[in-house]
């Protein structure tokens, strides 16, 4: 993996320093606490996690339900807990200790009817969440692709007219060239500081004094830059500076025409709105409403079984005599209430852990990864005559080009139809 950019063929004022990606969260189960909006204390600067243990109070409760009424005073009418009133008449309606057991049935019903009802919201929710994710991390893409179209057109259009391997001899013309080139410099430091400040903005983090530490640890602000950005607008105050020096340099002969001038503004407007469409959450978030259905019903389902299975086992627990722990059927019981009720829970837990994929976690994006070949390309683009290939087309290679032009027409003649070629010989 990639740590560092080599420094030396960049002005020392865009230097970059090696950037470690964090190791991520390794959560047990799933990661359910990541949180949407940014803690200003730097000691707080962690994503919270939820582990397993978690999805065990579910069942936790269960078993306290039946250790509470598993015993005799819960059940008046004596053993079997759920048997007929009358042991002779197998056919007897009436039950003993019809209030837990009638409400063992309720349960059971009820479990059967939300079940239905959960997994049609659910499965919903879910689809919608994994396309919101996906959409999220196309956003990133085109962003990604919008600010190396922009380096390629700064790195190329900010120019003066000269031959790529022209050597400058007058020391006064070598002035003016590096006075150009460090502005070329510094419209491509802004375009990968709009990056980070994209991407801070989406941490929750670009208005903050620690977002701005980062930014003055990469070397990435100078002076008052910092100060001179429009409060909770920084991002778009970034793309604005570079379309402004734009027009400056055009202005001053450095850009040599307004059409040039077009296409770089073109592409800081490309930048500004894939930046633009990956910060706000507007267009990429679930209905409010929509998401508190979705949770009352995941809600009311694991209660409901979770008191359906609670009751069920204090029956057993006192038609045992607490020997029921020694049976297989209540471990397995107690598995199986694990892994539904972790299952159910984690499944709506999962918006949660895919709302915001530019954090640090295994799962998210390789945020800082894909800003290291950014610099690398500002970098090499700053100075565009180190990565521009040297040859010089010779007069030999001019009349090899020619003879080759002139065969790929005859031969491209030959494939066509003869009605055409006989047509374009009249």
């Amino acid at each position: 993996m990639q740590t560092k950019v080599d420094t030396k063929q960049f002005d020392s004022k865009f230097q970059l320093y090696p950037r470690v990606r964090g190791m991520g969260f390794i959560d047990n189960l799933i990661d359910t606490g990541i949180r949407t909006k940014w803690i200003k204390s730097e000691g707080e600067d962690r994503l919270r996690r939820t582990k397993w243990y978690n999805y065990i109070v579910y069942t936790s409760v269960a078993i306290a339900i039946q250790l509470i009424f598993g015993w005799s005073y819960a059940f008046p009418d004596g053993r079997p807990a759920c048997g007929p009133t009358d042991p002779t008449d197998s056919y007897a309606s009436d039950m003993r200790n019809s209030s837990i057991c009638d409400l063992v049935k309720t349960c059971k019903w009820g479990h059967k009817q939300l079940l239905f009802l959960t997994a049609i919201v659910l499965g919903g929710y879910l689809v919608s969440t994994i396309n919101m994710w996906r959409l999220r991390r196309m956003r990133y893409m085109i962003l990604c692709g919008s600010i190396r179209n922009l380096t390629i057109q700064i790195g190329t259009l900010v120019t003066k007219q000269h031959n790529i391997n022209e050597v400058v001899n007058n020391e006064e013309e070598e002035q003016e060239n590096t006075t150009w080139v460090d502005e070329r410099k510094q419209m491509l430091r802004w375009v990968i500081l709009g990056y980070e400040l994209a991407i801070l903005t989406t941490r929750g983090e670009s208005d903050t004094d620690l977002g701005r530490k980062y930014l003055e640890g990469m070397e990435l602000l100078r002076e008052d830059e910092w100060e001179n950005m429009v409060n909770e607008d920084r991002l778009n105050t970034v793309w604005y500076w570079i379309q402004r020096k734009a027009v400056t340099l055009t202005d001053q002969g450095v850009i040599s025409s307004e059409q040039r001038l077009q296409t770089i503004s073109t592409a800081v407007l490309h930048a500004r709105g894939a930046s633009g469409s990956l910060e706000t959450s507007y267009s990429s978030d679930h209905c409010p409403v929509y998401t508190s259905v979705v949770g009352i019903t995941i809600c009311y389902t694991v209660i409901n079984f979770i008191f359906w299975k609670g009751f069920q086992w204090a029956i057993w627990f006192y038609d045992t005599n607490g020997a029921v722990w020694l049976e297989p059927r209540m471990y397995f019981e107690v598995l199986i209430s694990i892994s539904y009720t972790t299952i159910l829970t984690a499944v709506f837990d999962i918006d949660k852990v895919m709302h915001n994929p530019f954090w640090f976690r295994e799962i998210d994006l390789p945020c800082e990864k894909i800003g290291l070949r950014l610099f690398n390309l500002a970098q090499r683009f700053g100075s565009s005559e180190q990565c521009f290939p040297t040859v010089k087309l010779t007069k030999k290679m001019s009349l090899t080009v020619s003879e080759s032009s002139h065969l790929h027409v005859e031969r491209n003649k030959s494939l066509l139809p003869k009605k055409i070629v006989s047509f374009n010989n009249d």
